[in-house]
C-alpha cells in the first residue's frame, strides 16, 4: 500500500498538537522520520546560530573568547592572527563567517545530541508499548520519540534565545525537556493503545454481523431445500393417485 506524502509543516504541526496521529507517524518507515528530523533540524539549527552570531559580534573578541581558543589547543601565534584578522575584516564578513561556523556546529553537534536522545527515548517507549501489551521494534519507538521531542526542541530554542541574550537561566530545564518527551511518548502509546482496542472491537462486530448473514443465509437455503422436498413429495403422491385413478 502506497503511503500519502505528508508535508513537513503538516507533521510538525501534528507532532506537537495532535498527538493522537503519532499512530500513523509508527506506522511509517524510519527513513521518513530521520528526514523529518534533519529538516526540522536546519530550522533549529539557523535559529540558534543567528542568535549566537549576534551575541558574537555585540561581545565582539576579547580574553574571553580568545581563551577558548586557547582551550580547544590553538596556538598562541594563530589566535594572535585570528584576533588581527578580525580587526582588520569589514564586519559584514566576519558576521556571515560566524553565522556560518556556528550553523555548521550547532547542526553537527545538536544533530548528534539529539539523535542519541532519541534513540534512548526510543527504548522508553518500546517498554512503555510493551507495557501496554502492544509489540512494536524499536524502529517504530525511534520514528515515535523523534516526533515526541519536537516541542521539547522548539522550547529549548527559545530558551537558548532568552539565555544568550536576556541571560535567563531555568534551573531545571533539562528535567521540563525530558518530562514533555515522556508525556508524549506515553499519551501517544496509550492512544495508540486506544486504537487497537476499537479495531478489535469493530473487527469482532464485523465477524458476528457475517456470521449472522451466514447464518440467514444458511436458513434461507434450509427453507428453500425444505420447500422443495415437499414440493418432490407432493409430485410423488400426486403420481401415485394417477394411475389408481386411471385402472378404475
Amino acid at each position: 500500500m502506497e503511503q500519502i506524502k505528508v508535508p513537513f509543516f503538516v507533521r510538525l504541526k501534528r507532532a506537537i498538537f495532535n498527538p493522537e496521529t503519532y499512530s500513523n507517524f509508527i506506522l511509517e518507515k524510519t527513513k521518513e522520520a530521520i528526514k523529518y528530523f534533519f529538516k526540522f533540524l536546519i530550522i533549529f539549527s539557523i535559529i540558534v546560530s543567528i542568535v549566537q552570531t549576534i551575541d558574537f559580534y555585540k561581545q565582539g573578541i576579547g580574553e574571553e573568547q580568545l581563551n577558548i581558543l586557547t582551550d580547544y589547543g590553538f596556538e598562541e601565534e594563530y589566535i594572535q592572527e585570528f584576533k588581527g584578522f578580525y580587526e582588520q575584516t569589514n564586519d559584514v564578513y566576519i558576521i556571515a563567517i560566524a553565522f556560518i561556523v556556528n550553523l555548521i556546529c550547532s547542526y553537527v553537534i545538536y544533530g548528534i545530541s539529539t539523535l542519541l536522545t532519541a534513540c534512548v527515548f526510543g527504548v522508553f517507549g518500546l517498554i512503555i508499548a510493551r507495557i501496554c501489551g502492544i509489540k512494536l521494534k524499536f524502529g517504530k519507538a525511534f520514528n515515535l520519540a523523534i516526533y515526541s521531542i519536537t516541542l521539547p526542541t522548539i522550547l529549548l530554542a527559545i530558551y537558548m534565545i532568552s539565555n544568550i541574550l536576556f541571560e535567563i537561566e531555568i534551573k531545571y530545564f533539562s528535567l521540563a525537556y525530558d518530562a514533555i518527551t515522556y508525556i508524549y511518548i506515553i499519551t501517544a502509546v496509550l492512544m495508540l493503545r486506544a486504537d487497537l482496542i476499537k479495531q478489535k472491537i469493530e473487527l469482532t462486530k464485523i465477524i458476528k454481523e457475517q456470521e449472522k448473514v451466514k447464518e440467514e443465509a444458511e436458513e434461507k437455503e434450509e427453507k428453500k431445500e425444505k420447500k422443495k422436498d415437499e414440493k418432490d413429495e407432493n409430485d410423488e403422491l400426486n403420481g401415485d393417485e394417477e394411475p389408481q385413478g386411471n385402472k378404475a
